[in-house]
């Protein structure tokens, strides 16, 4: 049996290393690229959120009485007592 010669034990040894680095940084990219998605869909959920917000208040400002309102709505006009 040969044993491997030390040099080209050590080159394959640096290969790898290589690979695993380049492997590593190719993670961290998609790592940012899924991070940077998640950002935007995080803006844009608060937004809707805030937009949301803003037209509930709107509404409430509007319509301080829901219910009455509601009825009021479903009510015919000459009805009333």
């Amino acid at each position: 049996m040969t044993e491997a010669h030390p040099l080209l034990d050590a080159a394959a040894q640096g290969a790898r290393l290589e690979a695993l680095v380049q492997h590593a940084q190719k993670r961290v990219a998609r790592a940012d690229e899924r991070r940077d998605r998640a950002n935007l869909e995080v803006t844009d959920a608060f937004d809707g959120l805030e937009a949301a917000k803003a037209n509930l208040a709107a509404w409430l400002a509007a319509n301080p009485d829901p219910q009455l309102s509601m009825i009021e709505a479903i009510t015919p006009k000459g009805d009333e007592e």
